[in-house]
């Protein structure tokens, strides 16, 4: 719904207020922020215009829509398939008019690149902070963790899925006690007042500094079932030396293999059966978060975006 805020008077307020100015580079992020590139492109403009798409707006909007479905929300589904086909005309209206667009992963750059020909696109993944001191293993009763805004309906939901229908799997499966920390703000009281029977769960809320809960977790979940780009949440857990059980959705976008950098699943029966194999399999969480951290370093290190420094400054050293 963010094109709503994109009015005809909020367009002309920003054209009136760099009247006359010359760009070299113009660089907007997500594509609803596009129109007010637009004024400034006129006949005489010999700069580059580049667009940075966080993830595919119309493919987020489309299993948005199916979540809702699949969650019985008929209202929330039928408002977000409006939204698809919203984004869907600005995609094709909008995308060919950018010089190059940079998104977030090759699969948005092959999916892309096939229904718009002719239009540039580069891939810059995305990066995290790598700790620069050892992180050591956490003691004390195994700690499940989930980092995630909670206003965020796939975030949200996707805890709602791992709370009521894969720990009722996972207890069954587990006679060691555990717990599940829930990072982020943005959870409404009408979901913490149905997660507040769980006996495992603690809702923290939105802290300073995740890197503490990261240190403290045994284990990071990713129970994500709709979105669109990547979720830092798994390179973070990564890059802190954490194992993830993830959906296939939750690590969309990273060269992940199931086995080798993470667990994989969709189903609650067995998402609580890769949770029971890292918390059980010592040999197994070491060999995981070996790889992903290696993952992590050699591809979404914050240092790389050095190399792509070029990108960005090529066109002042052209005009």
């Amino acid at each position: 719904m963010e094109w709503l805020y994109i009015t005809p008077k909020r367009l002309k307020s920003v054209a009136r207020m760099f009247r006359g100015v010359q760009f070299d580079i113009i660089h907007v992020f997500r594509l609803y922020m596009a129109p007010y590139a637009l004024p400034f492109r006129g006949d005489d403009f010999s700069g580059v215009c580049q667009l940075d798409l966080d993830d595919i707006e119309s493919l987020t909007r489309r299993r948005l829509a199916e979540l809702y479905a699949l969650n019985g929300d008929a209202r929330m589904a039928s408002c977000m398939k409006a939204e698809t086909k919203k984004y869907e005309a600005l995609e094709r209206n909008l995308l060919p008019r950018f010089d190059r667009i940079f998104v977030c992963s090759s699969p948005d750059k092959d999916r892309l690149a096939r229904q718009h020909k002719g239009v540039k696109f580069e891939t810059i993944p995305n990066v995290v902070r790598i700790p620069g001191e050892t992180i050591e293993n956490p003691r004390g009763t195994f700690t499940i963790l989930f980092v995630g805004s909670l206003g965020y309906y796939p975030n949200s939901e996707g805890i709602i899925f791992f709370c009521e229908r894969v720990l009722p799997v996972l207890r069954r499966k587990s006679d060691a006690a555990f717990s599940v920390k829930v990072v982020g703000d943005g959870i409404s009281p009408k979901i913490a007042r149905r997660l507040s029977s769980i006996p495992e769960l603690s809702l923290v809320g939105c802290v300073p500094n995740v890197g503490t809960y990261y240190r403290n977790a045994h284990m990071v979940i990713v129970p994500i079932r709709a979105g669109g780009g990547t979720r830092i949440k798994a390179l973070e857990a990564f890059a802190y030396r954490r194992p993830v059980v993830s959906t296939t959705i939750g690590v969309e976008g990273i060269d992940v293999q199931h086995e080798q950098h993470a667990l994989i699943a969709d189903t609650e029966e067995m998402f609580a059966e890769n949770c029971f194999r890292i918390m059980t399999d010592r040999a197994l969480r070491g060999r995981l978060v070996d790889n992903a951290f290696h993952l992590v370093t050699e591809f979404h290190n914050m240092e790389l975006l050095k190399d792509h420094e070029p990108i960005f400054l090529e066109s002042r050293e052209r005009f």
